[in-house]
């Protein structure tokens, strides 16, 4: 025994996929083998230690002397060093002595491969090896079955070394507990046993969590092969066994993993990645190839050698997060700037994805408590692999209601059907996306709009009035995943509580605890706001509207068990307590509220008291409407509208909207704006026009909320009319004065305007991120400004000569010392021109124009931003002539431009002096010189012809690349009332690159003369509005006229049109 013997079991690819991290059966290979060289007995042994200068065997066959035994390292780079020790038997006791480079560091550490370990307190590996027999073999051959996610699961979790004790307190052996313990389980029916961890650990009360010998079952209770007897047992009565895995932390025991050859090799060498400050532990390097090979090994070893039938994997969360228990500071973002730990999701799912491809019917189970998604999802389709999650909470509950007094158990069952709920909206869920995967052919996680339509119709959804079978499908689709999202939601909230009284105090505070204070009844401490007994609701119903009042009125949160307690009682109310006077005044106080509204109306409608309260309201819950401009269902659309209410009220949003502002404290009725913020959509889903129905369920409700006759018939008006100023502003042009006559006659009073005013912005800017703009503000800043002149004044002001008089005036003194530009240039612009155009364009185009002749350019293109509008400004001044303005949409288009505003004039002296307002495809500004240069490259090239504008346009793809889900029949109307001079044309399209330029051509051929052209976005559709003369300056009226120009309108915004263009 004084030498060590060269011996390798190690191959070449062996040593390959060892360092690659894919070598997952290294159990075979490292450690302590009894084996036979040349007809000599003895034990390999193999360890990896690649930053040791030497590694020797000590152990009681050498009286533990360092250098007796070096074993030899290997020439390869794998840092492992192997050598054979003949003589040597099982049962010999070793540890290895590691001399560092690293500072010339000496550890003396237990094998990490070691098949068994001595009896604690004691530390040495044990060379073994011993046969079984194993006799489950009817259960092994029906564990896929039996042990598959469709088979029920009880589960009875036992720490063996308090389960039961034997005489004077000792541990009962694997063998007793392979009679006692399968009796009383199979006695109790369970179907499974879940062992905590039985892995060598050394310290007792750590419950195995802490563990050292990672491939040795633990000798306290006897030996590897009695453990088998225990798992044997088991399979024989028909109950499998689930081993508690703990690949998340190991302790920093001398003879253990940490600092193994000196260097930091198991664990992370960053302490920010490589220590757990709860449990004093250190972490596993899950980035280290020959670290996840070790810990994959492990896994797989227990499966295969002891015929275990699932793993829990312990403390999954604490692995997944950068940040799980560290401080602002105390953690390092990945590569991406977010906290999930990249290197342990990736080794998560290489672990279940091994595990599940080798071993049919296991199962790998995560003990894991947060929201991250898809957890039990298989890789494959983009989740950690796992097949199930560890219901904890359900034991807690369980636990929680078993010690409750039984009088008051009976409202404490909801603890338990918390997970049912989830279970049957994750099922739901968990449906749809078969279904998606189906339809696709492959995994699919993204519920697109054209696979909603489908899946709907696979999951039996039909039409029904006012809604179509998509949308009710996604109703209730965003029902379930509100249902989850508030069951996690609440789940969070006790785990944040938990925490908060485990959290170290410090200072002179430390000490003291915050008593609990009394608000009418209600509990309140640690900023929440409690019920402070299980029947309060059922007492007063009163009290679940009252609760969100208080809560907003006093800024608190409301504690997560009054949140489900409110959920169970929301059907308390009924009809008596929607009509009762002091719940009704609750209400408009908490939907007024001075605080934060929106998010106590958001929880109100969590727990289900919101939809109760407001019957109407409950219908528009979930309700999606499938289009792609609307970004949330109309009851978040409502509830993030009258949040953006209460900032423009408390002055959070007087930089995007200076105005509203300003006017909100100035209405005579806050209650009323407020009411119609909430009601503007609620007649949505029903069939019919949702504004005329949300007017009739006003008239309704407000006196029942308590408004007056004055206030109802504003609310009524406001919803009737809650689209007037948006569509005004976007689609007529606002130089018009006929457009701001009419828009005055319908609004009639400086309040109504402020009102409406105020309900357009926060409609429109709780669409979605992105729909308000600065162009949007500015439209209806100058239709507020207008209207409300000719509302002061009952009149215009100035008569037209006035008007073009003051605006040469303003112009003139903008250009200085080109004033003389307003005459000379003036004289050839047409009245209309001074009119429609602003003081500043105005100028900019005269020293343009006067450019352009002085050098006698024929074409003239200037780009500038324009701040105000968040927009580019391109003026083109060119010579006249049929077809211009749809060339130059044509030319922005091509470069990639969408148009926002255009307004074309004539000179006398047959110029074109066209101003379009551009916008890029996120609906910003062109503001790099490559942009600019692109763009004015497009126009040219399109005047000139040196571009194929028709199909060039054709081919380009759609803004939004799902657009093609939705059908969007072309339609076309003609307005000759809306103007004293022009016809108004609206057509409604599908939004394409195309479409401006292929409606301005029909418009040409069609013998119209453009004066404006409005373009609103919404989602996949356009609307694109123009103001048209014939050739004589004429309005068009002829019926048989508008017939032409509609049939043109229609071709030229087809679907079929475009095909056509695309296949050319």
């Amino acid at each position: 025994m004084g030498h060590v013997l060269p011996h390798s079991k190690f191959t070449d690819f062996d040593i390959d996929l060892f360092k690659s991290g894919k070598h997952y059966r290294l159990y075979e290979k490292m450690g302590s083998h009894l084996t036979e060289v040349d007809g000599v007995k003895g034990v390999y042994f193999a360890v990896w230690a690649p930053s040791a200068k030497a590694v020797s065997v000590v152990g009681d066959f050498n009286y533990w002397l360092e250098g007796e035994h070096p074993l030899n390292v290997r020439w390869d780079g794998s840092g492992i060093w192997e050598g054979f020790i003949p003589e040597l038997k099982a049962g010999t006791l070793y540890k290895y002595k590691i001399h560092s480079h690293l500072d010339d560091r000496k550890t003396e550490k237990a094998d990490p491969f070691a098949r068994r370990s001595e009896h604690p307190p004691k530390t040495a590996s044990v060379v073994w090896e011993a046969p079984y027999k194993w006799k489950d073999s009817n259960w092994m051959q029906s564990r896929a079955k039996r042990n598959s996610l469709d088979q029920p699961y009880s589960v009875y979790e036992v720490h063996l070394g308090s389960w039961r004790k034997g005489k004077d307190n000792t541990f009962l052996s694997y063998k007793q507990l392979a009679k006692e313990l399968v009796n009383y389980v199979k006695e109790m029916q369970f179907t499974h046993v879940e062992f905590m961890p039985i892995m060598e650990y050394p310290y007792d009360p750590s419950w195995g969590y802490q563990l050292t010998g990672y491939f040795a079952p633990t000798s306290r209770f006897g030996t590897p092969e009695e453990f088998k007897l225990l798992v044997d047992a088991l399979h024989q009565n028909d109950i499998g066994v689930i081993l508690d895995w703990v690949p998340s932390h190991f302790p920093e025991d001398a003879h253990g993993l940490g600092l193994f050859d000196g260097s930091h090799l198991y664990e992370h060498p960053d302490r920010r990645k490589g220590y757990h400050p709860d449990w004093k532990s250190l972490i596993f390097n899950y980035g280290r190839n020959e670290v996840r090979a070790f810990l994959i090994s492990n896994a797989l070893f227990w499966l295969e050698d002891f015929h275990i039938d699932g793993l829990r994997v312990d403390a999954v969360a604490s692995m997944l997060y950068l940040d799980y228990s560290r401080e602002e500071g105390e953690w390092e973002p990945n590569i991406y700037g977010g906290n999930e730990n990249l290197d342990a999701i990736s080794f998560l799912k290489e672990l279940n994805a091994e595990v599940y491809q080798n071993y049919p019917g296991v199962q790998t189970i995560a003990e894991e408590s947060t929201s991250f998604s898809m957890v039990s999802r298989p890789v494959s389709a983009g989740g950690l692999g796992f097949g199930m999650k560890w219901m904890m909470g359900w034991m807690h509950d369980t636990l929680e209601i078993m010690q409750s007094d039984p009088l008051y158990r009976s409202g404490l069952y909801s603890n338990l059907t918390f997970g049912i709920t989830y279970a049957f909206a994750e099922r739901f869920l968990l449906a749809v996306r078969w279904h998606m995967h189906a339809i696709t052919g492959r995994a699919e996680d993204r519920l697109t709009f054209d696979l909603q339509r489908r899946v709907a119709e696979r999951m039996n959804f039909a039409d029904r009035p006012g809604k179509s079978a998509v949308e009710r499908f996604m109703q209730f689709y965003f029902i379930q995943a509100k249902r989850v999202g508030s069951l996690t939601g609440v789940f969070l909230a006790h785990l944040d509580e938990e925490f908060a009284k485990k959290r170290a105090r410090k200072g002179f505070f430390a000490g003291w605890n915050q008593k609990a204070r009394t608000m009418k009844g209600y509990r309140v401490f640690g900023g929440r706001i409690a019920a402070p007994s299980d029947d309060w609701f059922k007492k007063d119903p009163v009290r679940l509207i009252e609760i969100f009042q208080l809560a907003e009125a006093n800024d608190l949160e409301i504690h997560p068990d009054t949140m489900r307690q409110a959920n169970r009682d929301s059907t308390l109310i009924k009809a008596d307590i929607r009509e009762d006077e002091r719940a009704n005044a609750l209400f408009v106080d908490l939907l007024a509220g001075r605080n934060n509204p929106e998010i106590v109306l958001r929880w109100m409608n969590e727990a289900g008291v919101f939809g109760r309260f407001v019957p109407d309201f409950g219908k528009v819950n979930a309700q999606m409407q499938f289009d792609m401009y609307h970004h949330y269902t109309v009851d978040e659309h409502t509830i993030r509208a009258i949040g953006l209410l209460s900032q423009i009220e408390r002055g959070m949003l007087e930089a995007d909207h200076p105005r509203a502002s300003k006017q909100i404290h100035k209405i005579n009725s806050r209650r009323a704006l407020y009411v119609a913020v909430l009601l503007h959509d609620i007649g949505k889903g029903r069939g019919g026009d949702h504004s005329v129905i949300g007017a009739e369920i006003a008239y309704k409700l407000c006196p029942r909320f308590g408004l007056d006759a004055k206030e109802t018939e504003l609310v009524a008006w406001l919803i009737l009319q809650h689209l007037l100023m948006s569509s005004t502003a976007q689609k007529r042009d606002l130089t018009d004065p006929k457009t701001i006559e009419d828009f005055v006659g319908e609004v009639k009073s400086v309040e109504r305007l402020r009102n409406l005013a105020i309900l357009t912005c926060v409609d429109i800017r709780a669409v979605g991120p992105g729909t308000w703009n600065s162009w949007k503000g500015q439209l209806l800043g100058e239709l507020y400004d207008a209207a409300q002149e000719r509302l002061r004044l009952g009149h215009k002001r100035t008569g037209r000569a006035q008007r073009v008089a003051a605006r040469k005036a303003a112009v003139s003194e903008i250009l200085g010392e080109k004033d003389y530009l307003a005459e000379e240039v003036g004289a050839l612009l047409a009245d209309a021109y001074w009119i429609a155009e602003h003081e500043e364009r105005i100028a900019k185009n005269l020293i343009q124009y006067e450019a352009a002749r002085r050098i006698d350019e024929g074409l003239s293109i200037h780009c500038e931003i324009d701040e105000e509008r968040g927009a580019t400004l391109v003026s083109v001044i060119a010579t006249d002539h049929p077809g211009l303005f749809y060339r130059i949409a044509g030319g922005i288009h091509l470069a990639g431009g969408n148009i926002i505003d255009a307004r074309i004039h004539t000179a006398s002296n047959g110029y074109a002096i066209d101003n379009f307002l551009v916008q890029d495809l996120n609906q910003a500004p062109f503001g790099e010189a490559s942009q600019i240069a692109r763009l004015k490259k497009g126009i040219s090239d399109a005047l000139f012809a040196k571009v194929e504008l028709v199909p060039k346009l054709a081919a380009r793809p759609l803004p939004h690349s799902r657009a093609k889900s939705f059908a969007v029949a072309p339609t076309v109307n003609f307005d000759n009332q809306a103007s004293n001079r022009f016809t108004v044309i609206e057509v409604t399209a599908r939004d394409r690159p195309a479409l401006l330029n292929r409606l301005a051509h029909a418009l040409y051929i069609s013998n119209l003369i453009v004066q404006s052209a409005h373009i609103t976005a919404y989602g996949e559709s356009a609307a694109d509005t123009f103001y048209v003369t014939d050739l004589t300056g004429a309005k068009v009226t002829l019926p048989a006229r508008l017939s032409e120009i509609e049939a043109r309108l229609l071709d030229a915004a087809s679907d079929e049109r475009q095909l056509e263009l695309e296949q050319a």
